[in-house]
């Protein structure tokens, strides 16, 4: 489960679950939901109510296998479709496009078409090394936290500990996470 703040005390809540279930909470009463959200945050956000309609649809995650082909370049999802608890899918649309801007832009500089197929080569390349990594660690995370199994469940408070108390580790996650460096 995530909350994503929207405007003011708003905040949308995202609930990852098997799409078998999916329709229990879909129907569940507004006050029993809330209730059900606030009490997973241990209430930290305080009390909750539902003011808007519920959606529910099942997640995918998609990763192209080439980011262009001839004269053609893939962007945004249709590049990388993240899970949306990343919140990175837009923020790769954008690395993307700046990318691609800065291959085109060198290219005009020297006097080439704007794209080559140099061009869109080195744009795959640099893409996939800035995407890759964090698409397939994100999917096992979001693996590790659908899991409800115990030894799931063990798992992730260890690695929370680890990753919070670990300076190293904290700053690395932070910098790729916010993309600054630390």
């Amino acid at each position: 489960m995530a909350i994503l703040p929207l405007s003011q005390n708003f905040s949308s809540a995202v609930i990852t679950i098997p799409n078998e279930v999916a329709g229990f909470y879909k129907n569940m009463p507004d006050d029993e939901l809330a209730e059900n959200i606030s009490t997973s945050f241990a209430e930290q956000y305080g009390k909750m109510k539902v003011c808007s309609e519920r959606y529910s649809y099942p997640l995918v995650s998609v990763y192209a296998e080439s980011f262009y082909k001839e004269n053609f370049v893939l962007l945004g999802d249709a590049a990388v479709g993240m899970h949306p608890v990343t919140a990175h899918g837009f923020n790769f649309g954008l690395r993307g496009q700046n990318t691609l801007a800065n291959l085109i832009k060198r290219n005009l500089q020297i006097g080439y078409p704007a794209y080559t197929q140099a061009a869109l080569q080195e744009y795959n390349k640099l893409h996939k090394a800035a995407t890759l990594p964090f698409y397939l660690t994100t999917n096992q995370i979001v693996k590790l936290y659908t899991n409800t199994s115990t030894s799931a469940r063990i798992l992730r408070k260890g690695l929370l500990k680890l990753s919070n108390k670990v300076m190293p580790i904290k700053n690395h996650l932070t910098s790729k996470l916010t993309e600054i460096a630390a």
